[in-house]
């Protein structure tokens, strides 16, 4: 893929995305570490078989941020051809993400940012969303489907997460969670 082919992908062109957010197209080595500069100035040209294709978007902590979601996701779905029933797993599940990063995580604190990282590998994306809060123990979560919290408000986003991934981990403190999906 080229840099002009993740162009069209970068949702930084349209009009509602948040200032001082960032896209970075990655082509990654299978045995090399993913190594994202903030300026995107280290990124290399040329995609080779063996290579890993990924993305990476940094968004402000603003709840404005969220809306950036689904035009990046439906880009991504448009890319790889992914199938309506997985793409809306994916824009469920990167979108309850990445809230839960900005409000949550950072407290909507604008001077932190959420990082989104999306690798594609033979038929499987990951997403990794990643805030700089201090973390939470994801098995602390209270059920939403039990009867004492199903008239309560909010609190079905990492539930819905783990129903609609195909496979999902929580890491450094609860501060990552890495989705994968099956395309």
């Amino acid at each position: 893929m080229t840099f002009q082919e993740y162009d069209r992908l970068s949702i930084r062109k349209e009009n509602h995305a948040p200032e001082n957010s960032r896209l970075f197209p990655m082509n990654i080595s299978k045995n090399q570490r993913t190594i994202i500069s903030s300026t995107g100035t280290q990124l290399s040209r040329g995609m080779k078989s063996n290579t890993l294709q990924a993305i990476m978007l940094e968004l402000p902590s603003r709840p404005a941020s969220i809306s950036m979601i689904e035009s990046w996701v439906t880009r991504i779905a448009e890319r790889y051809r992914i199938s309506p029933d997985v793409h809306g797993n994916i824009l469920v599940s990167v979108t309850e993400a990445v809230n839960n990063a900005i409000i949550h995580g950072n407290n909507s604190d604008e001077s932190k940012v959420v990082k989104v990282h999306l690798k594609k590998q033979n038929n499987q994306l990951a997403v990794r969303v990643s805030d700089q809060g201090c973390g939470f123990d994801h098995c602390k979560v209270p059920d939403p489907t039990a009867p004492e919290n199903i008239l309560t408000l909010g609190g079905r986003g990492v539930f819905l997460m783990k129903r609609l991934c195909d496979n999902i981990s929580f890491e450094d403190n609860g501060r990552t969670v890495e989705m994968h999906f099956k395309i």
